[in-house]
């Protein structure tokens, strides 16, 4: 058996309800099993509960509501799509950010390992950039105040 972990519901909504259907909308924190969630609602009400489907329409700052439809994508120009797209370090803002000099471009851009101080006690990863451009992943290590780069997104 998994070990538990908390969790948060933020919003539990019943959108519609036609027996023995219901489409519910729920605002949650990760690691929540919206699966195993409806199961223990139908042992709660003493019944079955099973999800038909399951459509996840926000995570972190991304909403389905901007994303673009295949019919509207397939009509777009490629400039049109570039504007549109989201810089990838969006999708990582979970993780610190270090601003590096430009002479670390080099060995961040080759994935090496760097001796910089973070000037925060921590062992994590962070968003690596050489000055305003975002190059990847990087592990900084506080007792050595190394920083190895795990990840390299930018292309030259």
């Amino acid at each position: 058996m998994k070990e538990k972990k908390k969790i948060k519901i933020y919003d539990f909504e019943i959108l519609d309800f036609n027996f023995p259907y219901a489409r519910l909308r729920i605002s949650c924190s990760k690691g929540t099993y919206i699966r195993t969630l409806v199961n223990d609602l139908g042992e709660i009400l003493q019944t079955f509960a099973t999800v038909k489907e399951l459509r996840r329409i926000k995570v972190g700052d991304f909403d389905v509501k901007d994303a673009i439809k295949m019919e509207d994508f397939e009509k777009m120009q490629a400039d049109q799509i570039i504007k549109k797209l989201i810089p990838i370090d969006k999708a990582l803002c979970q993780y610190e950010k270090i601003v590096l000099d430009k002479s670390y471009y080099k060995q961040a851009t080759n994935g090496m390992t760097m001796k910089v101080d973070y000037g925060k006690n921590v062992d994590n990863y962070l968003r690596v950039y050489v000055g305003d451009l975002f190059i990847g992943l990087g592990e900084y290590k506080n007792e050595n105040k190394t920083l190895k780069i795990k990840k390299v997104f930018y292309e030259r």
